[in-house]
């Protein structure tokens, strides 16, 4: 039903009726509070029209703080992929090629000397060691 016309006034008003000249409308971002002082994260839209060169106003008032809250959830997510994928792409390969190197080291005999060998085999723990703080590291943040 429209403001200010009776039921079989409105009933009588065809879209023709509304016009929409100049329309004003507009969207803000407020806080509220609950009765019991919880703050809500409100949206406040609001819309102004004319029937029969009579401006009328709408305002419509929608709780978005769930919204808000799965955004922020989502949010933290990717930033947590972004973080993995840095790790993983820095941080986890550096270990990996090292140990990867010595291996192909090793295996080729190029390595005679039992003294270097040691050394070798004591870097490849080391960074075995290195690696598995990292996927620790990883498997923290998830």
């Amino acid at each position: 039903m429209f403001e200010g016309f009776s039921i079989s006034e409105s009933g009588k008003l065809k879209i023709d009726d509304l016009v929409i000249d100049n329309p004003f409308f507009s969207q803000e971002k407020l806080i509220g509070l609950t009765k019991i002082n919880e703050k809500k994260q409100l949206l406040l839209s609001s819309s102004s029209f004319f029937i029969q060169e009579n401006q009328h106003f709408i305002f419509i008032v929608q709780d978005i703080t769930s919204i808000n809250q799965k955004d922020n959830i989502i949010k933290e997510q990717n930033t947590k992929l972004r973080d993995i994928s840095w790790y993983q792409s820095h941080l986890l390969r550096a270990p990996l090629a090292k140990i990867m190197g010595i291996v192909k080291l090793l295996e080729d005999g190029i390595i005679s000397d039992e003294s270097e060998k040691e050394f070798l085999l004591k870097a490849i723990y080391e960074s075995s060691t290195e690696l598995d703080k990292v996927i620790h590291d990883i498997v923290n943040k998830t």
